[in-house]
């Protein structure tokens, strides 16, 4: 009955938009399916539950690591994000995705590009 729900729910096309500023121009993925999602307790410089999301077929770039992005608990819409972050995973359903590509954006848990989700949605 679970796994009806999540293809269900899957199969609907949605938008979630991640609350926060931004001041600098966003970039998209589009129609990747996600390899990847961790979820952190505690790091070094943060507060614990950050979420990142690994996406296939992304290669590095000057404004991103290969393929990785992140939201933070803190953020409005956390719940709803990862809720749909996980049920495209465990489904293998795509995504589109757009982050924000100033540096300041990126995850404080590393030095490298990790860069912050603006919005995702779901490929139909």
């Amino acid at each position: 009955m679970k796994i009806n729900r999540l293809i269900s729910l899957a199969a609907t096309s949605f938008v979630v938009l991640v609350s926060t500023t931004f001041s600098a121009p966003q970039d998209v993925v589009g129609a990747r399916k996600i390899t990847e999602i961790m979820i952190y307790n505690t790091y070094p410089t943060g507060t614990g539950g950050d979420v990142t999301v690994k996406l296939e077929g992304v290669t590095g770039s000057t404004n991103t690591s290969p393929g990785y992005f992140w939201i933070s608990k803190s953020d409005g819409g956390y719940a709803s994000t990862l809720s749909l972050l996980e049920t495209a995973f465990s489904t293998g359903q795509k995504i589109n995705l757009n982050f924000d590509t100033d540096p300041s954006a990126r995850w404080p848990g590393t030095s490298g590009y990790v860069q912050k989700i603006y919005y995702i949605s779901v490929v139909p």
